[in-house]
């Protein structure tokens, strides 16, 4: 199994447990894993408009809530870019002993 699968794996066994996950975080999570099996390596780059194109959510206020809480809940390492030219830097983090669930 490859290190992406597992990492999938591991957060459905992780946020089943944690009832502040909901669909939303859920999807945007996926999408995060889909930016990392394009870029091959973890931190990768993601913009907020691709991300949220791929985790189907509407709303930019939904995407930035929905982020805050996977980096408060220990699931992400997420570094903001505020330059319109340069990506922001996600870092998905081992989740065998999960913060705060």
């Amino acid at each position: 199994m490859d290190i992406i699968t597992e990492q999938m794996m591991q957060f459905i066994k992780t946020s089943s447990k944690d009832k502040r996950i909901g669909k939303g975080h859920f999807t945007m999570y996926l999408a995060f894993l889909y930016c990392w099996q394009e870029q091959q390596c973890n931190p990768f780059y993601i913009s907020r408009e691709y991300v949220m194109e791929l985790a189907r959510i509407g709303s930019t206020s939904t995407y930035h809530r929905h982020m805050r809480d996977m980096a408060f809940l220990g699931y992400v390492e997420y570094k903001p870019s505020y330059h319109p030219g340069i990506r922001t830097t996600l870092f998905l983090k081992a989740l065998e002993n999960p913060i705060n669930v």
